[in-house]
Formats: structure tokens, sequence, C-alpha cells
């Protein structure tokens, strides 16, 4: 009798043991199962194209980011700092902004800003008088293995990754959040951002760049990376140095 009791009790541990085991690999994976938005911790970090030819050819489960992907990522982070350095161009960077931030700023985007299309005229022009050309993004050259991109999560119709921009150009590392809504990628920008702050951003970002033209990069690209860095500092909300 004694060793039938040991038995069982021997065997109820083992039960509560491994539920115990299950418990805590869940709470690792940081996901409920009430939760509709995966936050997959296995999305690679894609630095270029090969990359993200290979993520997509893997075996992980979901969405991931593949070539078309990438390109459209990069399509969206260009378009943006071009907008900002077009003359009329505010209502085109908001554009590149997600849905709910689109709702907040659009309406305010359409207005004219002599003060921004001043300094975007200077930087044109100083930028033509250094490099003799205009400012047009290789989008690829400018962000293949400079900018890091990675698959942060899905849900039913969306599919969510982060682009890191390193530290440089005397501004701190920078993460940028992105939401691909169908087949459009969109930047996802902090939700107390307002037009006004953007347009101010904006401005002060192209400021400290333009006041810096004595220290640019013999070489576009670098120069490019740098612009681009100030844009997107801006659309986050991050102060300029």
């Amino acid at each position: 009798m004694r060793h039938h009791l040991n038995w069982i009790l021997a065997a109820s541990m083992g039960v509560g043991g491994m539920a115990f085991m299950g418990c805590e690999k869940s709470g690792t994976n940081g996901s409920t199962a009430s939760s509709n938005t995966s936050r997959s911790e296995d999305g690679k970090v894609i630095n270029n194209k090969d990359d993200a030819a290979k993520t997509a050819g893997s075996q992980i489960p979901g969405d991931q980011i593949g070539t078309a992907d990438l390109s459209k990522i990069y399509g969206t982070l260009g378009d943006t700092a071009e907008a900002a350095f077009t003359k009329g161009g505010f209502d085109d960077l908001v554009e590149r902004l997600s849905t709910t931030d689109r709702d907040r700023i659009g309406k305010a985007a359409n207005d004219k800003f002599a003060d921004l299309d001043g300094r975007v005229d200077q930087l044109d022009k100083d930028y033509h008088g250094k490099y003799n050309d205009k400012f047009n993004l290789d989008k690829s050259k400018v962000f293949e293995n400079w900018a890091k991109v990675q698959k942060t999560g899905q849900d039913n119709d969306k599919t969510y990754a982060k682009v890191t921009i390193p530290a440089g150009h005397n501004l701190p590392e920078l993460t940028i959040p992105m939401v691909k809504d169908h087949e459009a990628w969109k930047i996802d920008a902090p939700d107390d951002l307002s037009a006004t702050q953007l347009k101010d951003n904006v401005l002060t970002h192209l400021t400290a760049v333009d006041t810096m033209k004595a220290q640019w990069p013999d070489g576009q690209l670098e120069a490019q990376r740098e612009m681009v860095h100030h844009v997107l500092a801006a659309v986050m909300n991050k102060p300029a140095k």
C-alpha cells in the first residue's frame, strides 16, 4: 500500500512539473492566446536583399520580410527623405506615415510653410554647389548594409517591422517602427507627434544639416545617409544636435 501511494505522489509531481515548465516557456515567448498580434522573436535581422531572400525562403512561420517588402521599406524611407528635401513636400512626407498618423496630422499637411520651403531652397543650392548634382536617392545603395530591418510581429491583416539606423552623423541610434497595411509599408510615428511638432522638427534638422555643410562628406552616399538620418530622426520626434 505504501509503495502504491508513493507511485501516485511521484506521478502527480511529474504532471505538475510539466505544467510548470509549459507555463514558463509560454511566458518567455511573450505571447498569449487572447492576443491577435504575434510578436515574433525569430525575425531575422536583414541588412540587404540577399539577407531578405534567405529569410523569406526559410522555414520561419508567418509573413517574412522578402526582397519585395525590403524594396518597399527602402522606398518608403527614401521617399520620406526626398519629400523633406522638396519645396512644398511636407504633405508628401505625411503620406508616408501610418493611417492613424495621417488622420491626426493630415489636414495641416496641406498648409504652406514659407520658412521650411526657404530652408529647402537653400539646401538644394548648397547640395548642388558641393556635389554638382540634385538630391536624388539611390534607395538601395543608401539603405543596404546600413539600415537593419527586422520583422517584429503580425496580425490578421498587418505585418510589423522595425528599422534601425546605426549611431553616426552626430546622432544616436534610431529605431523606426513600420507597419505593412495590405501592400504598403508606412512609418509608425509617435502617437503624440503633432503636425506642428513634425514641421518644426523637419525644419530644425534640415537647418542642422545645412549649417554643417562645410563638414559634409566628399562622397554623396555618406552625405545622403547623414541627411536621411536627420529626416527620419525628425519624424520620430528626436532632437537635432
